[in-house]
């Protein structure tokens, strides 16, 4: 029985490190079970995923992919004892949302962008150049830290939410210094 057992483990294990880049996205939909997502501002206008992690299961390896609407999707949310580290690198005002159940989310953003970042458990933070974001936070158990103008009819939508943990909007610059 322990024979069987190894067998489908070593099968079923997977990841390492892998690269993908793409033209003409409109917006990315990020997904990791436990581990950090990294989002930056692409300076070749290509959209650009890396990813390190693995486990056992369907995304042991991360499935990805282009939707018919021009959004990137990183499925890395499967399988058990799963976990990683995906960034991405994209352009100008596409727009980023970002789930991890277990982990940290953090976007880094030079120009604006609407952003949705979400932690079941873990940490979102979300910096972006200074002006006016609709601003939308919730959290079940932590805190919410803010040095962003919230304004109602922003042009730019900034949410996160943590259902334990930490939410934190900066801007841009106080995130590279």
């Amino acid at each position: 029985m322990k024979r069987l057992f190894l067998s489908v483990a070593v099968v079923g294990c997977g990841g390492g490190d892998q690269s993908w880049s793409y033209d003409g996205v409109k917006a990315v939909d990020l997904a990791v079970s436990s581990g950090e997502i990294e989002v930056l501002t692409s300076d070749d206008g290509q959209t650009h995923v890396e990813w390190s992690g693995g486990g056992v299961g369907d995304n042991a390896r991360p499935d990805v992919w282009l939707d018919g609407n021009g959004t990137l999707v990183v499925d890395a949310a499967g399988g058990i004892l799963g976990g990683g580290e995906l960034s991405v690198w994209v352009p100008a005002q596409v727009g980023v949302h970002a789930h991890a159940a277990r982990g940290e989310v953090s976007v880094i953003l030079a120009n604006p962008s609407d952003v949705h970042g979400c932690v079941g458990a873990g940490e979102v933070s979300v910096a972006v150049p200074a002006g006016l974001y609709f601003i939308d936070a919730a959290v079940g158990a932590g805190s919410i830290d803010s040095d962003l103008v919230h304004d109602p009819e922003a042009e730019w939508t900034l949410s996160a939410c943590a259902g334990a943990g930490e939410v934190s909007f900066t801007t841009y610059r106080d995130a590279t210094e």
